[in-house]
């Protein structure tokens, strides 16, 4: 079939509640009752980040999702159209839309608050084989692990199609690799392509405590791995070769949606023909351009 599209995201449809915190030090001052003033910034968030990146850089994205009949759906609904992303949305008149408050402090680091809305009834009806099929690349997050049902209409979708589509998959936090490890371990082995990951998921995923075994043991599961490191740069490698990205130097004022765009910035390199090195290169640039900003969408053509 021919590939029209070169990225499709699935679930985890999200609106991202950002809160900056500028005058607090860390979570410990509101756990003691602790009042501060801030301006919150709002906007779609989730998987479709990855979609939203990848169609800023020039790729040509779809999204499939459910998200509930209420405002912050219709602003997820109408940002996708706003961005030229294919979207194959379901709305659930049960559920309100998936939603995430990111407190984020002086230090760029995050704290999340979410509710996971309508994300937790996406069924197998929801998601679109013809598109899946028409896709070079295939990403989910590991958030949809915490829904059942949506978990297992992504598994069965992953079961269903007959194309050669690339899966690319992301934990998606520390805990998570933690609580669902032998779930992801097992989706890995099974489907996963490209392996997109910290070193703090990778190290509760694999219980390996040096980025060389995680590296090796990851790479017995799949053919990818992107191992991010922060401030530290990333490895990128395969059964074949590893290579040591370094970071670039900037000003880090808010690390949300930093994640994405390093893995849209990868899978776009890929869908580009770059050898494995220069897509990770590619992704750290772009990577870098969004934590110098406040919220997870920055106008990477800055």
């Amino acid at each position: 079939m021919d590939k029209s599209i070169d990225l499709i995201v699935i679930g985890d449809a999200m609106v991202d509640v950002v809160l900056p915190l500028s005058d607090i030090e860390d979570i410990s001052f509101l756990s003691q009752g602790g009042v501060t003033n801030t301006r919150m910034s709002l906007s779609p968030g989730g998987a479709a980040n990855v979609a939203y990146y990848m169609s800023k850089l020039g790729g040509r994205a779809a999204f499939t999702g459910r998200i509930g009949d209420d405002h912050y759906g219709r602003l997820f609904a109408e940002d996708l159209k706003k961005h030229g992303i294919i979207a194959n949305i379901t709305v659930d008149p049960n559920e309100n839309t998936g939603v995430v408050h990111v407190l984020v402090f002086p230090s760029g680091e995050r704290f999340f608050i979410d509710d996971r809305g309508a994300n937790v009834n996406l069924a197998f009806e929801d998601i679109d084989l013809n598109l899946v099929e028409a896709s070079r690349f295939l990403y989910f997050l590991g958030y949809s692990f915490q829904d059942e049902k949506a978990i297992g209409n992504i598994i069965k979708t992953l079961d269903s199609a007959t194309g050669d589509t690339q899966v690319v998959f992301n934990p998606g936090a520390p805990n998570l690799a933690d609580s669902f490890r032998e779930a992801f371990t097992d989706i890995i082995r099974r489907h996963v392509d490209i392996l997109i990951l910290n070193e703090a998921e990778a190290r509760c995923l694999t219980q390996c405590d040096s980025n060389e075994k995680m590296l090796a043991s990851l790479l017995a599961l799949t053919d990818i791995v992107a191992l991010t490191r922060g401030e530290q740069g990333s490895i990128v490698a395969n059964k074949d070769e590893t290579h040591i990205i370094e970071a670039i130097p900037v000003g880090v004022i808010d690390t949300t949606g930093a994640g994405d765009a390093y893995s849209a910035g990868l899978i776009y390199g890929l869908c580009q023909g770059c050898d494995l090195k220069t897509a990770g290169e590619f992704a750290s640039r772009i990577a870098s351009k969004v934590v110098t900003h406040l919220g997870a969408r920055v106008d990477i053509s800055e």
